[in-house]
Order: C-alpha cells, then sequence, then structure tokens
C-alpha cells in the first residue's frame, strides 16, 4: 500500500510540474503577444518593458523581438545605442544576415566604437551557425562512407591502417571543433566608462579606461571579473573588468 503511495505522489508531483510548464508557456505567450500589439500600435515605451522582462527574466526571446527591441532603444532620445547594438548581436549570433551586420556596422561606426569588426573566421563560424544542420548532416554523411569503405577495404584484406589513423585524427578535430569550437567570447561595455585593471582587484593598476558601447574580447573569468583583450591607443593590452560592467554576448 505504502509503494502504491508513492507511486501516486510521484505521478501527482510530475503532473503538478507539467501543469505548471505549460501555464508558464501560455502566460508568456501572452506577454508577448500583448507586447508585439503595443509595438504595432507604435506604442513603443509600454512594449520595451514587457520584451526585456521576457528576455532576462526568461531568457525567452525571438529574433523579430530582438529587431524590435534594438528599433526602440535605437529610436530613444537620446539614441540608446549600446543597448541596441546588444541585441543586434544578439540576432547576428542566432541568424547572420547581411543586413544585421552591415546596421550593427553602422552604428559602431557612426558612434565611433571598437571590437565590432569581425575576423575572417568570425565570419565563417557566423554563417556555419546559419546552416549548422545541413552542415552536421553532411559530415555524418562523409564520416560513414569513410567509415564503410575502411570496412569494405579491410573485409577484402587491403591495409587499412593509414586510413584509419586518418579518419581518427578527422573525428577528433570535428568533435574538437564542435564542442569547443572557436567561438570568441565578447562583452560590450554598459556602463559611461570601465576602468580596466592590471589585475583582478579594485585596488590594482588602472590601465586604461573604456567608454560605453564599446565592445571588448573576453579571454576568461575570475570570480566578478572578466579578463579582457582591448586595442588602446598605442597597442593591444590584456586587462581586468568587473562583470557588472558588460553587456555578455556569446
Amino acid at each position: 500500500m505504502q509503494h502504491i503511495c508513492k507511486k501516486i505522489l510521484k505521478i501527482f508531483i510530475g503532473l503538478s510540474f507539467v501543469f505548471v510548464q505549460l501555464a508558464n508557456a501560455q502566460s508568456v505567450s501572452q506577454e508577448l503577444n500583448k507586447a508585439d500589439l503595443l509595438f504595432g500600435q507604435k506604442k513603443y515605451t509600454e512594449a520595451l518593458p514587457i520584451y526585456e522582462k521576457l528576455l532576462e527574466s526568461q531568457q525567452i526571446y525571438s529574433p523579430a523581438m530582438l529587431l524590435k527591441m534594438a528599433y526602440i532603444r535605437e529610436g530613444m532620445i537620446p539614441s540608446d545605442y549600446t543597448t541596441a547594438l546588444f541585441y543586434l548581436n544578439l540576432y547576428y549570433q542566432h541568424l547572420p544576415e547581411s543586413r544585421v551586420l552591415e546596421k550593427i556596422t553602422e552604428l559602431a561606426d557612426k558612434n565611433k566604437l571598437a571590437g565590432y569588426k569581425l575576423s575572417d573566421v568570425e565570419y565563417l563560424l557566423a554563417n556555419y551557425k546559419k546552416y549548422h544542420f545541413f552542415v552536421i548532416l553532411s559530415i555524418i554523411a562523409l564520416f560513414a562512407s569513410g567509415l564503410a569503405y575502411i570496412y569494405f577495404s579491410h573485409k577484402k584484406g587491403n591495409d587499412v591502417l593509414y586510413y584509419a589513423i586518418l579518419f581518427s585524427l578527422l573525428m577528433s578535430v570535428f568533435f574538437y571543433v564542435y564542442n569547443v569550437g572557436f567561438d570568441k567570447k565578447k562583452g560590450i561595455v554598459k556602463k559611461e566608462k570601465v576602468f580596466l585593471m592590471k589585475s583582478p582587484s579594485a585596488a590594482g593598476e588602472l590601465l586604461d579606461t573604456v567608454e560605453k558601447g564599446n565592445c571588448l574580447e573576453i579571454i576568461e573569468k575570475q570570480d566578478i571579473w572578466y579578463k579582457v583583450k582591448w586595442q588602446n591607443r598605442e597597442e593591444t593590452v590584456e586587462a581586468y573588468v568587473r562583470e557588472s560592467g558588460l553587456y555578455l554576448l556569446n
């Protein structure tokens, strides 16, 4: 009897969790529809808090929602180009469209901001994300063909050691790139300015300051500090910035 009661309790808890999730999803959908309706009515200042609440508390957003948020932030007086750039970069990470990249570049150039120019590797990775599903399917097909070739060649008595080593090496490279990748983490300065410190401490030596809107490459995180790379007027420096001063990308 006790065993049956435990099973019933587990089922009840499971169903309760499902109902809570469904209710939450319905609530999110209603809030998003409300914000979209307000945006359509050009009530931008009423729509924006709803969008941002969904992004910050629920971590839920769509590409269209990000574009609307960027549009509203850029159109404010004075223009909040920093947050607009943050939303545009989030969009570009999921849908690397040339029109969005052009808008990012336009905003950065207009406000004399650094750190937004993509390297060739970053551009290729962005397009890889765009066609991620098809790229993975193609690679799986190639690996399956290679494995089949090695297997049948071995059955025919052919020496396949070289091919097996090459196949293993390619597999290792693929899994490394797929799981680790070469994505650079970046952060956009969201405060009026942040201090670049020589060490991860408020008592450390001040190396430089970086103004709002500039984009920094993040090397690693240490407690409440990010170790970053920054190109100042003379050279590239590595320094530490408080995490509270950045919008984190990637």
